[in-house]
């Protein structure tokens, strides 16, 4: 956690509707939140339908475990939780 907020950095590509790979570069946002750890932590990998998209199929909660998001009809994307630091850190790759 950084003293302006958490920092949420994503790295990834999707696949459209086609399955076309679609690249994307770095994208970083800082978003301050006031709220204990424990609670946005426990939001960000146990209640991804509710901050990301309602159309989620997997585990989101456990290393090694992956997910699949559809982010309206032309995206969709899997992602794998390779590391998971308690109350700390949760880093999702892309894997689709």
């Amino acid at each position: 956690m950084s003293s302006l907020g958490w920092i949420l950095t994503l790295n990834f590509g999707y696949h459209n509707k086609n399955y076309e790979t679609v690249n994307l570069e770095n994208y970083s946002i800082t978003i301050p939140l006031h709220s204990p750890a424990e609670k946005v932590f426990g939001t960000s990998i146990n209640d991804i339908p509710l901050w990301w998209t309602e159309i989620f199929e997997g585990i989101s909660n456990k290393q090694g475990e992956s997910f699949t998001i559809l982010l309206g009809e032309p995206v969709v994307n899997q992602f794998r939780l390779q590391e998971l630091e308690a109350n700390t850190k949760a880093a999702f790759y892309s894997i689709l």
